[in-house]
């Protein structure tokens, strides 16, 4: 595996790492995967996620390239304007880039949380992508959530990991902070200010369901990665159910891995661990291909 940092886009302004396999190990034909930011984190994604993954491919012979998005992380803003989605053009130079110095025509974006509006975006309207990974993209509770909603209440595993986790903040924080009335407000604003940060619009279900049959319908495969660890989604049909759509009517190309136990982020080595073996798997087993000569 060879990694390089590298300033690409037209101003030169996207900081970006370039993760390759041996030459040896490369896939023919395979397409590049595309990384980038999770809300305000950098590339590296949570708890370095997006790093972790992008090793993983190099380790099965996919190259991968984890930028900073204009004006995020170590990547300069960008002059002048863009119309619609910023995000996207920045993908796009990505893409450009990625064509013209190494000659990959095919494209894998893979994004976590917000970074599914640019990569649906993306996948909607270029050609050039034939196979997206969405992690916990968007999700509307169903009457079907509703009523397994109860159960979540019997699970003795989930009162274990919450008052774990109650424990650790308590012990992260220190009990004086804890009982500090100012500390508790300063927490109370900075809660409320990340509402304000991280709050976005979701499509309406059905029409994203509709998005979805028709990049099903140009052949590019889905993989999308739910987690159930106080979520919005808490069965692994739940998909079927918000966007009205089965597996069957979208030509079986599209995929869902639901994790009972990983909460949103995946803090824990473990839950991480899965997520990475199930993208891993699900790229290795449609663009894995032959080794290149």
């Amino acid at each position: 595996m060879r990694e390089r940092a590298l300033l690409i886009g037209e101003g030169q302004n996207l900081v970006s790492v370039l993760c390759e396999p041996e030459p040896a190990k490369k896939v023919a034909g395979a397409p590049a995967v595309l990384l980038w930011n999770v809300g305000i984190h950098h590339r590296v994604g949570p708890y370095r996620v997006f790093t972790d993954l992008a090793r993983r491919l190099a380790a099965e012979g996919f190259t991968s390239l984890r930028f900073d998005v204009a004006g995020q992380g170590d990547s300069a803003p960008r002059r002048g304007v863009v119309e619609g989605n910023a995000h996207v053009a920045d993908v796009k130079e990505a893409m450009a880039f990625l064509e013209k110095k190494l000659g990959f025509k095919a494209f894998v974006p893979a994004a976590f949380c917000s970074g599914v509006d640019a990569c649906h975006l993306l996948s909607l309207a270029d050609e050039r992508v034939t196979g997206v990974i969405y992690i916990e993209p968007y999700a509307w509770r169903t009457p079907g959530f509703w009523m397994r909603y109860p159960l979540r209440f019997l699970d003795a595993a989930r009162w274990k990991r919450r008052l774990a986790n109650k424990q650790a903040a308590e012990e992260a924080r220190g009990d004086d902070v804890a009982l500090d009335p100012l500390a508790q407000e300063a927490a109370q604003k900075s809660d409320a200010a990340a509402g304000i940060v991280f709050s976005r619009g979701q499509p309406d279900p059905l029409v994203f369901g509709n998005e979805v049959a028709s990049i099903a319908a140009r052949g590019t495969r889905m993989l999308f990665l739910y987690f159930g660890g106080d979520t919005d989604v808490n069965h692994a049909g739940q998909l079927w159910e918000m966007i009205g759509k089965s597996s069957s009517a979208l030509g079986g190309k599209v995929e869902v891995v639901f994790d009972g136990e990983a909460d949103h982020i995946l803090y824990r080595p473990a839950d991480r661990a899965r997520a990475l073996d199930a993208m891993v798997a699900w790229t290795r087993k449609y663009f894995g291909g032959t080794v290149a000569p």
